[in-house]
């Protein structure tokens, strides 16, 4: 950020007239964060100069932005997905669209909102097939303070045909009131991840069968004679048995 010395002059005056103002520092950066004195040279038309001193608190860049919190979910499973809001000054009213990747399916009616946004009204719709815009505002002059919480809370359903991996839900048409009713929203300084993973056993499932021993005493059984419809999200890869083959002495 930069600065000039007529921001920081509060009526300096001479009776020969001033000719000119001047700064011990104008620039600022990151690296300034906070309160920084700064000294004002004032020089009158005949060469005689002063100086006053005046502090200048640099304040951190704006950051109002919606994010989905980084979160692990097992295939299959339905998880509770946060969205959070990143807002380093109060907020009246929330808008955005998310558009979420395919085979992740929200329970819209089972939205829950967090103490962050609490009297405030909700809602999530569907703009089309994977589309759904979030509205949060309040009829009561509410406001959401400054922070970097979750405000909302949805259960998605992750469906068996997903592919493991990480995958970042796209936020767009972010509107973030401001008390002076502007768009305060700011380019997202991260996205936030769902990592899809397959950490659940399968669900086996056996069937009891009856073998007839052939003419020389024995009988061979295969493990999808056992199996009764093992399933698993991401799929069965094999079955094994710990015994396939049975004699006279299994009887």
């Amino acid at each position: 950020a930069t600065i000039t010395a007529q921001q920081i002059d509060n009526g300096s005056n001479d009776t020969s007239g001033i000719a000119s103002l001047s700064l011990s520092q104008t620039a600022f950066s990151v690296e300034h964060i906070g309160a920084n004195e700064v000294i004002l040279t004032v020089t009158d038309n005949n060469g005689n100069t002063n100086t006053c001193t005046a502090t200048v608190t640099v304040k951190e860049p704006a950051s109002n932005y919606i994010l989905v919190t980084d979160q692990t979910v097992n295939l299959g499973e339905t998880a509770n997905i946060s969205l959070q809001l990143i807002n380093n000054e109060p907020i009246k009213a929330v808008q955005f669209d998310i558009e979420l990747p395919a085979g992740f399916e929200p329970n819209l009616s089972a939205v829950k909102g967090t103490d962050r946004i609490s009297g405030f009204s909700k809602s999530v719709s569907q703009v089309s097939e994977n589309l759904y815009r979030v509205l949060v505002y309040s009829t009561s002059g509410l406001t959401i303070a400054s922070g970097d919480g979750a405000i909302l809370v949805i259960p998605l359903e992750i469906k068996s045909g997903v592919a493991l991996g990480s995958y970042s839900p796209k936020i767009s048409g972010v509107i973030l009131s401001d008390l002076e009713n502007k768009n305060a929203s700011t380019s997202p300084l991260e996205m936030g991840t769902i990592e899809v993973i397959d950490a659940l056993a399968p669900n086996a499932i056996c069937q009891n069968i009856e073998v007839q021993l052939d003419a020389t005493g024995n009988a061979a059984i295969t493990a999808a004679q056992i199996d009764k419809g093992s399933n698993d999200a991401s799929g069965i890869a094999s079955l094994s048995l710990s015994q396939t083959a049975f004699t006279v002495e299994h009887i």
